[in-house]
């Protein structure tokens, strides 16, 4: 079994809505057609488009139909588990992906182009931790407890007065471990 990630561009098509109002999306398949398969994992990427810093990792799924065409284009059938469209709901950010040391080197970062992309067993146990990680409790609770520096943008601690630079999700793992 092997996991993916499919991306959906918002210039092109409204990706909330497709996932929003369907429990299985067919998905055009451009690269790797010959290795998709029946039963892999699927995580939804959304591109920016023009709502700045809105891409990510918005849904997670399962291939239930192996690439067939359709209508002179190659797509698979995707039954969705999960969709989280906004942070608040837990979805993972493109800045956390680019953040972390095993995710950041995924061609979904490096190269941007393209529908489909493969995940390695390293990236595909990342994913699957920060899916589980970014859940809506937890995140929920880091929303209320860190705010912007109005100064430097960074995320601060409200108990602090000044400026300190804090990584958000060594902080979740590190209140998980506990």
């Amino acid at each position: 079994m092997k996991t993916w990630i499919f991306q959906g561009n918002t210039k092109y098509f409204d990706v909330n809505n497709k996932l929003e109002n369907n429990e299985v999306i067919d998905w055009s398949v451009n690269q790797f057609k010959e290795d998709i398969d029946v039963g892999d994992i699927v995580y939804m990427w959304r591109t920016d488009g023009d709502v700045k810093n809105s891409g990510g990792v918005v849904s997670k799924g399962i291939i239930v139909e192996y690439p067939i065409e359709k209508f002179g284009e190659l797509k698979t059938l995707i039954r969705l588990h999960e969709i989280r469209l906004t942070i608040k709901e837990g979805m993972i950010s493109r800045k956390v992906v680019e953040q972390n040391a095993i995710l950041k080197n995924n061609r979904i970062i490096t190269v941007r182009a393209g529908s489909n992309f493969e995940a390695n067993e390293a990236e595909a146990k990342e994913l699957n931790k920060l899916w589980n990680v970014y859940s809506k409790d937890y995140f929920y609770y880091d929303v209320l407890k860190y705010k912007e520096c109005r100064r430097c943008r960074r995320k601060i601690n409200e108990k602090d007065s000044h400026c300190a630079r804090t990584d958000i999700i060594k902080y979740i793992y590190y209140k998980n471990a506990a």
